[in-house]
């Protein structure tokens, strides 16, 4: 419960901040119409879709999955903690050369509604493939989408930490 108040009260930060109408690079306009996921679930839905798709060694989908601005926060497994789209577009590059495969499902999903932004808490579960062997995983993440011209993107992550993931950031 805790960890989902902090989560929260740090997508509200975030909005009073401005995010919401600061550097939309990234954005899914195209031909003066937004494109792309049209509710926090279908956001949901492709993000989980991307981290297979990064699982296989194609970062391309999760980075489609964010919105590319200065105020992104990623704080992985590896035990990161990354503030802006440019360093958290390297980290999933670097992860996806690793090709960990297996797969990895949210489960124990609950959403909070704050208008143009929705916080998912939830269980990552599944199996990665490390150093030949299928490693267990199970992760409390949190995962902050934001809403602009009606389309849903990713503005920030959070997750437990798994140690074959572990960096020196």
């Amino acid at each position: 419960m805790a960890l989902a108040n902090l989560v929260a009260l740090f997508a509200i930060a975030l909005l009073i901040m401005g995010c919401a109408t600061t550097n939309t690079s990234g954005d899914a306009s195209a031909g003066g119409r937004s494109t792309g996921p049209r509710t926090p679930q279908e956001a949901t839905d492709g993000f989980y879709s991307a981290l297979q798709a990064m699982f296989r060694g194609d970062a391309e989908p999760m980075k489609n999955a964010w919105w590319h601005d200065d105020e992104a926060v990623y704080m992985g497994p590896g035990g990161d903690y990354r503030i802006g789209w440019s360093d958290i577009a390297d980290e999933w590059d670097r992860q996806a050369f690793r090709n960990l495969g297996g797969k990895v499902e949210p489960t124990r999903l609950h959403f909070v509604d704050g208008g143009d932004f929705a916080l998912l808490t939830c269980m990552e579960t599944g199996t990665n493939e490390v150093d030949g062997r299928t490693t267990t995983v199970s992760l409390r993440t949190s995962t902050v989408f934001l809403r602009r011209d009606g389309v849903w993107k990713a503005i920030s992550h959070q997750s437990d930490t798994l140690p074959y993931l572990e960096t020196s950031d």
